[in-house]
């Protein structure tokens, strides 16, 4: 059975009614929920924070930095199959292996740049990437 997360290609994007319908479901539903939360007294998620400029910016840097991430690993997993002749299980014990070392070395990382100012090395950080 197919999900509606793999119907994109197979149906083209915006000529498939069921995407469509859970495009405008979706864009319907955002304000709603802004708006609700807005008038909650104890709101699941704080939209107030967002008038904050510094939250604002660590959110939408957090958000690329992020999926900019993601998207490169997963141009390596691309990269390993298709140019250097992986399979799909050993690219992916490669992606798992690469997973599972990035915990310590992120513990790591925060034990070495505790000292420092944090904003200080995520501008380096974003100046630096590709």
């Amino acid at each position: 059975m197919q999900t509606i997360f793999n119907q994109g290609n197979d149906f083209d994007w915006f000529h498939s009614h069921i995407l469509v319908g859970a495009l405008v479901v979706v864009v319907l539903a955002l304000p709603c929920f802004v708006i609700w939360e807005l008038g909650e007294r104890h709101p699941a998620l704080d939209m107030r924070l967002f008038a904050q400029r510094n939250y604002t910016v660590a959110t939408v840097c957090s958000v690329v930095g992020s999926s900019s991430f993601r998207d490169c690993l997963s141009l390596f997993i691309v990269q390993l199959q298709l140019l250097l002749g992986y399979s799909s299980s050993l690219a992916g014990g490669v992606f798992l292996s690469m997973l599972l070392l990035s915990i310590p070395s992120a513990a790591i990382v925060h034990e070495l740049f505790k000292g420092f100012d944090v904003r200080l090395i995520c501008c380096l950080n974003f100046w630096a990437s590709p």
